[in-house]
């Protein structure tokens, strides 16, 4: 990126890492990659056959691969799944055969997807969705490009012991954590226990660690604790979907600029005697090049809201952002050009598959409060809620607080 410094650590490419890492000695994490662009998978892929070696990769194209895998199982590290259909069965098979005795440590694959996330919430086992509709996707494309090199994992790690810090250990088993917070699921505390594995793993290697026991220790905590932190980071099966969000917050704001624009059209002398409101909310098509930040719509609604002050300010930090800007930066342009540019793209196929299939299904409603005010789409809290789970965790400064007044 011209002009900018390339970053060296990336939260949902050391999740990748982390995630192969653990199954290496038998908690591994399945990530099935949402919205990503295609070329960034592939570049993301073949970083890691090329820190693995190819022959510890299997690729799923189809049932007859699906087939094979379960003779490779002791000699895969990972499985790239192309055919969608292969997840949920192939999920089942690792999860009923992986060994979770830390006495009798066993390899295991990981699994990395980039299909539709909704049917990963079927599958067992610690399986992760990395929302690419966001502003990681462009920060990760920068880290892909800075070219950094991954150290191999250790050779023979089947007879390897781990060992959690004390301060961990609650986390992982799932016992009470006295900051006021849910305990984790069983899903989600699998895949934090992979993760933490995975990383101290990582870092033991990176060290030149050869003997046959791997420490998880605070540290390893507090870069994972770094990593999920971001909302784009759910477990499967979490509704939260940030794709449909940005297009549900576009939408209004275009409803919005549509309603002024009617009333000040009534409001001019020559309006004509008796004009109906409009009952027409938004169609397909106008979804659609909401998307299109090149295109003459989002012109429109950009030029609306920078007349808007600080409520402008407001709506474009909520319609979909290459980066986060907060609220109270105001915008960081005054050109419409600049700030089209900031803002996530969708194609009329995101259109199709997301906004109207839950708008058909119901599940998108749209509603106003009166017949001279705008109309509003409303998505369920579920949908709406981007709060991930691993938010929860306690902060590192806690647990060694925690330890220190014991």
């Amino acid at each position: 990126m011209p002009g900018h410094a390339a970053p060296t650590w990336h939260p949902h490419a050391a999740i990748t890492q982390w995630a192969v890492a653990g199954g290496a000695v038998g908690h591994p994490v399945h990530i099935v990659f949402q919205d990503y662009p295609a070329p960034i998978i592939a570049e993301l892929y073949r970083r890691h056959v090329a820190w693995i070696e190819k022959k510890n990769v299997f690729t799923v194209f189809g049932l007859r691969d699906f087939h094979q895998v379960q003779s490779k199982l002791d000699a895969v590290r990972l499985i790239l799944l192309v055919d969608e259909k292969q997840l949920g069965r192939t999920c089942w098979l690792l999860d009923i055969q992986r060994n979770d005795s830390e006495a009798d440590v066993r390899p295991s694959p990981a699994i990395f997807s980039c299909h539709n996330a909704s049917a990963a919430g079927d599958v067992p086992g610690a399986t992760l969705v990395l929302h690419g509709y966001s502003p990681q996707v462009k920060s990760l494309e920068a880290w892909l490009q800075h070219g950094s090199s991954w150290s191999s994992l250790p050779p023979d790690l089947a007879q390897s012991r781990i060992r959690f810090d004390p301060r961990l250990s609650p986390l992982v088993a799932n016992q009470t954590i006295d900051n006021g917070k849910a305990p984790l699921s069983l899903r989600e505390r699998q895949i934090l226990k992979g993760l933490l594995v995975g990383a101290a793993l990582v870092r033991k290697t990176e060290v030149n660690g050869r003997d046959g026991l791997i420490p998880v220790e605070l540290q390893d905590y507090r870069v994972v604790y770094k990593a999920l932190q971001s909302t784009t980071t759910q477990p499967a099966g979490e509704s939260f979907d940030p794709l449909v969000l940005a297009m549900v917050n576009r939408a209004n704001a275009y409803l919005l600029m549509k309603a002024q624009e009617k009333e000040k059209k009534l409001a001019r002398a020559d309006a004509p005697v008796g004009a109906v409101e409009d009952e027409r909310t938004i169609t397909r098509r106008e979804i659609a090049d909401l998307g299109n930040t090149r295109g003459k719509t989002v012109e429109r609604l950009l030029h609306f809201l920078l007349q808007q002050g600080p409520e402008g300010v407001r709506i474009f930090c909520s319609i979909g952002t290459t980066r986060v800007i907060k609220e109270q930066d105001g915008l960081p342009s005054r050109e419409y050009r600049e700030l089209a540019k900031l803002l996530l793209t969708w194609g009329p196929k995101q259109t199709r598959t997301r906004f109207a299939f839950l708008h058909s299904k119901g599940l998108i409603t749209a509603e106003r409060e009166a017949a001279n005010q705008p109309w509003v789409y409303e998505l369920p809290e579920a949908l709406a809620n981007a709060t991930s789970p691993f938010r929860s965790l306690p902060e590192p400064e806690e647990l060694e607080r925690g330890v220190a007044t014991a």
